[in-house]
Order: C-alpha cells, then sequence, then structure tokens
C-alpha cells in the first residue's frame, strides 16, 4: 500500500510539472463534486435518521409514514446528479485556473515561506481574493441553475453573504496559514482543494440546500395535528 501510495504521488507530481493547469483542474473538478455529494449523502441519511425518529415516536401516522416510505425513492436516485455537475464544472474552470493564478501572484509577491511571507499571502488572500471569489461562485452557481441574476441571486448574496464570508475565515484562515507556511508552492491548490472539500460541502447546503424526507413527516404530522 505504501509502495502504491509512493508510485501515486510520484506520478502525480510528474503531472504537476508538466501540466499543471489540467492537472489542477481536474483535481478541483472531481473535489469540488466530492464537497456537493457528500452534502447530498449527509442529508439523505439524516432524513432517513429522522424519519424513523419519527416512525417509531408516533404509532398513529404509521399508515401515513408507511406510504411516503414506498414512495421514498433509493440513495442513487435521490443524488441530483446535474447539481453535482455543476459544481464538477465550476471547480473545473473556475476553481482551479483562478487559485493557480492567484497563488503564482501571491508566491512571487512575498516568496519564501517566513512567518512574515505567510502572513502577508494570507491577509491579501482573506481580504481580496475571498470577499470576491465567494460571490462569484455562488453568483456562477445559481446562474447555471437558471436564476434570475437580479430577482434571485442578488437578494440571497445580501441575505447570505456576510454569515458565508465569517465561516470562510473560520476556515480558510487558518487553513491558509498553514498552506502558505509549510505546503510546496505546487501543491498548494491541491491543498486547498483538499480543505474546500468540507467548504463546498457547506457552500453545498446554503447555496442549494435540501430537503430531507423528515419534512415530508412533518407535514403529515401538521396535517393530522391540525384535524
Amino acid at each position: 500500500m505504501a509502495l502504491l501510495l509512493q508510485r501515486a504521488f510520484v506520478w502525480y507530481s510528474k503531472c504537476l510539472e508538466h501540466h499543471p493547469l489540467i492537472t489542477k483542474g481536474v483535481t478541483s473538478g472531481f473535489i469540488t463534486g466530492a464537497g456537493d455529494f457528500s452534502c447530498q449523502t449527509l442529508t439523505y441519511h439524516y432524513g432517513r435518521s429522522t424519519k424513523s425518529v419519527v416512525h417509531s415516536q408516533t404509532k398513529g401516522q404509521v399508515q401515513d409514514l408507511k406510504s411516503i416510505r414506498t414512495k421514498e425513492p433509493t440513495f442513487l436516485q435521490s443524488i441530483d446528479w446535474i447539481r453535482t455537475s455543476r459544481f464538477v464544472f465550476l471547480g473545473t474552470v473556475l476553481v482551479a485556473p483562478v487559485l493557480h493564478q492567484w497563488y503564482i501572484w501571491l508566491s512571487k509577491t512575498f516568496p519564501g515561506n517566513s512567518v512574515a511571507a505567510t502572513a502577508k499571502r494570507t491577509l491579501l488572500d482573506q481580504t481580496i481574493c475571498a470577499p470576491l471569489f465567494l460571490p462569484t461562485f455562488i453568483t456562477s452557481l445559481h446562474l447555471l441553475e437558471g436564476k434570475s441574476f437580479t430577482q434571485q441571486i442578488v437578494p440571497t448574496l445580501q441575505q447570505e453573504y456576510v454569515e458565508l464570508l465569517v465561516a470562510n475565515w473560520s476556515l480558510w484562515v487558518p487553513a491558509q496559514l498553514i498552506n502558505f507556511r509549510f505546503i510546496p508552492a505546487h501543491f498548494q491548490v491541491l491543498f486547498s482543494n483538499l480543505t474546500a472539500l468540507f467548504w463546498n460541502c457547506y457552500i453545498s447546503y446554503k447555496a442549494c440546500g435540501s430537503a430531507p424526507p423528515s419534512s415530508q413527516i412533518r407535514s403529515v404530522m401538521q396535517q393530522k395535528n391540525s384535524k
């Protein structure tokens, strides 16, 4: 196993050396899509676990819950693959090229991995790149969904932007301090993408949301209780 991992690392390093942008694009697309897939997976299983609790606590609604269960899709059927493909697309054509060029500029502007250079890179990254790139990604994602820029996207950004930016800083400030201080330059986009696996899961939930099966059960219960 160790030998296999070593060979994979050497192969990946050669790909980065000979085809840096393509390699980073493919890697970023895969990981960005994996973040959305993880979000949908967690939402699906959370919905099922919530439904099981409701089912066990409400004997009066057993028949209604059974009817919902028979209509519930399987895990793979519940995945919105088009939604995931949007994340893959943006990870490939937007995230990777932007980070590739941005990190090159940062490394040339503040060379080395000293404490001072690391702090300056992180400061610029989180006060210039992050506040601009975050709404760019969200807007691009919603445009691919066919949403109206003025009527849907702008109001969403106005409502969610501050919360998303604060969440971004809580994750990315420490992550980028590690990245710029200890990770070799040609692996920094990869490190960011691996960190972004968790971030994209969060972004997927905030930007796309998901109605867990438990919402259907709560609706049934409310209808029963109202009678």
